[in-house]
């Protein structure tokens, strides 16, 4: 009786890498075309076929069509988290033990900056629409009319907008533009050439320094014959200017 030795061993995935064919990270890619790169344990025979899917799903032999060793994998999905998964099979039609599988996040839109408004005098809230890398912030932003940057900082998370304050020397209706130019994302997409432009206004409160209500025919602080008074006062402003005035009688209600 004679008979050929086969083989019923599964192969093994040992290790399965996805990665971003430019940068090598793991983490995110900002183009359909990634790396990949394994190692399969295959005690007997050898390495038949080779797929990757981005299928969960346990595949079956009319699957397999891929017979050389792939080193990239294209992106079918949609942008955002996607998983990608492994799976060998041998000369014997043994499936690897099971399907290897890795993420990796693409993203291939660049962020964008909105303006939401003034913090404060002298300081600008903006968002950008996703998280960037913070270090290109200062080094990577230009202002016109004279204005200078003082300080940024990171204030958090809006949802998946990413808030920051940017501190300024504004001056009162002054017109302003901030351009941002080669700000990444964690996948490597730019923002270029986008700016927001604003108006320099003014939150500080006028302060009411003196103020004074005499008789319109005697300097009398204290009586007075006619309805009509004399009133005399100084105020400090110090970015605009005074716009209205208002001398009432009820002192129980701030005025609209």
């Amino acid at each position: 009786l004679g008979f050929t030795g086969f083989d019923t061993e599964q192969p093994e995935i040992t290790s399965f890498v996805v990665q971003d064919t430019d940068t090598g990270t793991t983490d995110y890619t900002n183009e359909r075309t990634v790396s990949i790169s394994f190692t399969i344990q295959e005690e007997r025979g050898y390495v038949a076929y080779w797929l990757v899917t981005e299928n969960a799903s346990t595949p079956t032999l009319s699957d397999f069509s891929v017979s050389s060793t792939p080193s990239t994998y294209a992106i079918t999905s949609d942008e955002g988290e996607l998983r990608l998964f492994l799976w060998v099979l041998d000369d014997s039609n043994n499936l690897s033990t099971s399907g290897d599988s890795q993420i990796i996040t693409l993203d291939m839109t660049a962020p964008t900056v909105s303006l939401i408004g003034m913090a404060s005098t002298d300081s600008i809230q903006f968002n950008f629409s996703e998280a960037v890398y913070e270090p290109l912030i200062t080094s990577n932003i230009e202002f016109d009319n004279s204005l200078s940057l003082q300080s940024i900082s990171h204030s958090g998370f809006s949802g998946s907008e990413s808030v920051y304050i940017l501190n300024t020397d504004t001056q009162y209706h002054i017109p302003y533009t901030v351009t941002f130019n080669n700000i990444t994302d964690a996948a490597g997409n730019a923002l270029s050439g986008a700016s927001i432009t604003f108006n320099g206004f003014d939150t500080e409160q006028p302060e009411i320094s003196s103020w004074l209500v005499t008789d319109t025919s005697t300097p009398s602080v204290t009586y007075t014959n006619d309805r009509t008074v004399s009133i005399s006062f100084t105020v400090q402003e110090n970015r605009g200017y005074i716009a209205y005035w208002l001398v009432t009688e009820n002192d129980t209600q701030v005025p609209t």
